[in-house]
């Protein structure tokens, strides 16, 4: 009869259903996960894009890390005040508003990060033409 290993050297053994839920989750996991990444609105002009020495999704990555739990909506390479920068609007569930977080192009760093509230960015969507304005009431209806 072969000697019974001891618990310091039997492998580890996971139950099979366990294992195979935890491959399924991941396996179900990974193309969502996935198409979140660039599912965002990006205008990044070519020429400015050859003067980027940082990668949009480091930038993208450097954003995501100030704003916790945060959605990229929208990126744009541009230059503001001399510096070329990528400019992300991050909304995060259960928040109000957006979070703004400029990425200079060159270094990677954070330039600036301000919170926009609804009416602001209401505005600003409505300067860009993303959103209709609302409907305007009647003082008789």
């Amino acid at each position: 009869m072969p000697p019974v290993p001891s618990p310091a050297t039997r492998p580890l053994r996971f139950p099979r259903p366990l294992a195979l839920g935890a491959l399924c989750g991941a396996l179900a996991l990974a193309p969502a996960l996935e198409a979140q990444k660039g599912a965002y609105k990006k205008e990044i002009p070519a020429k400015l894009a050859k003067e980027a020495t940082i990668t949009e999704a480091a930038a993208a990555a450097t954003a995501l890390a100030k704003v916790p739990g945060g959605s990229i909506m929208f990126v744009e390479l541009e230059k503001t005040h001399g510096k070329l920068v990528y400019t992300y609007d991050i909304t995060v569930a259960g928040k109000k508003g957006m979070d703004v977080v400029e990425v200079d192009a060159k270094t990677g760093a954070v330039v600036s990060q301000k919170h926009e509230g609804e009416l602001r960015e209401r505005i600003e969507s409505m300067k860009e033409g993303t959103r209709k304005k609302p409907p305007v009431k009647k003082s008789g209806d």
